[in-house]
């Protein structure tokens, strides 16, 4: 039973289980926030954002070579979108 659950979920199937909720909570919830405020929905937008390029950085640092590469350019992408969504918030609160 060493590498799976009671429940019979090997530890990679429970890995990736758990990227796909993540990955899917981050996706959905500016949208939910959207719901309440256009400001909330910048400010989650910004956290995931910035939570996927912190992830990313630190994957990188640990990454094979073939992945490093992507990882980087990933982390560099979500930042560069962060710093959009962050002048965005500021003109909202501003205007």
């Amino acid at each position: 039973m060493q590498g799976r659950y009671r429940n019979g979920i090997p530890e990679e199937e429970k890995k990736r289980i758990a990227g796909c909720l993540f990955s899917g909570a981050i996706v959905i919830a500016p949208f939910v926030a959207l719901l309440l405020d256009a400001r909330l929905a910048m400010v989650v937008l910004a956290a995931a954002l910035g939570a996927v390029a912190g992830f990313s950085a630190e994957a990188a640092k640990r990454a094979d070579e073939q992945s490093r590469g992507r990882l980087i350019v990933l982390a560099a992408a979500n930042g560069v979108l962060l710093v959009g969504v962050l002048v965005a918030l500021l003109w909202l609160i501003v205007r």
